[in-house]
């Protein structure tokens, strides 16, 4: 099973830990081509702010909690928080096998963790006294583990992107409550039109390359083993068709373009107009 989010990454972090912290682990991820989600970068004017918060949170594939003696004792971080243990805990309900949640302690102890939460002693953290560089790399060994690159890295054949756009919809189911709830998101894509003559044209989508995980664990309900072992694919960048293929386009594909690889049928639809 596939899941797909909007950003790889939501910084949860408060205020007083915004310049020292959150604002430079931020800038680093997003210069190795992360999508993360901050607030003075990924909010605007006039927002909700608790909407935008969840929305963030959902649309998230991991969540970076920067802890810090300010973050404990705040109401929208812990808030934030509250959000961010759901998203585990609906994770381990269908199994990601990924974890969901990345600490960065910041000028706390243990046992300031184990008084704000104990189970937060129970997942790995990293701390910022070790230094801005080392906490990035071990955030990129996660999100990569994970099955999730940074665009910089080169997993991908270099393709021009077009620059015509158009815009869709797509809605994400996700389980909250034991009862399936749905989100609709705004997306754009890119696109090109190629002139096949004779008054023919064909829309082509840009569709990018990344990494992802497919297949199931082993203990996911449903699943079948044929879709084990769960294994980390890479895809390419691609073009495809915006529509379904007319007998007009297909016919100038067959009779006018030099061969690929098989010959093609210049008639193959059972339908055949008068």
């Amino acid at each position: 099973m596939i899941y797909e989010y909007e950003h790889d990454v939501f910084i949860s972090h408060a205020t007083e830990d915004k310049e020292i912290v959150a604002r430079p682990v931020y800038q680093k991820l997003k210069d190795k081509g992360y999508k993360v989600c901050f607030d003075e970068a990924s909010f605007t004017v006039g927002d909700s702010l608790s909407r935008s918060i969840a929305k963030g949170l959902l649309e998230s594939r991991f969540i970076i909690i920067v802890l810090s003696p300010s973050f404990f004792k705040k109401g929208w971080t812990i808030h934030e928080y509250q959000g961010a243990v759901q998203r585990k805990i609906e994770a381990e309900k269908i199994q990601t096998g990924n974890p969901v949640i990345l600490p960065i302690w910041h000028e706390v102890t243990s046992q300031d963790v184990k008084k704000f939460d104990p189970t937060l002693l129970d997942i790995v953290a990293t701390n910022f006294s070790n230094g801005i560089d080392k906490v990035i790399n071990e955030i990129v060994a996660a999100l990569t583990k994970a099955g999730i690159n940074s665009s910089d890295t080169d997993i991908t054949t270099q393709i021009s992107l077009p620059q015509l756009e158009f815009p869709f919809e797509t809605v994400k189911l996700y389980i909250k409550d034991n009862s399936i709830e749905s989100v609709t998101l705004a997306r754009k894509a890119n696109y090109f039109i190629e002139d096949l003559g004779s008054n023919v044209t064909l829309e082509m989508i840009y569709i990018p390359g990344g990494t992802f995980m497919m297949g199931a664990s082993t203990n996911e309900q449903g699943s079948k083993d044929n879709e084990r072992p769960r294994h980390q694919v890479t895809v390419k960048p691609f073009f495809m068709g915006k529509y379904l293929i007319t007998q007009e386009q297909w016919q100038i594909v067959a009779n006018s373009f030099s061969k690929v690889k098989s010959d093609l049928d210049t008639r193959p639809s059972k339908f055949q107009p008068c």
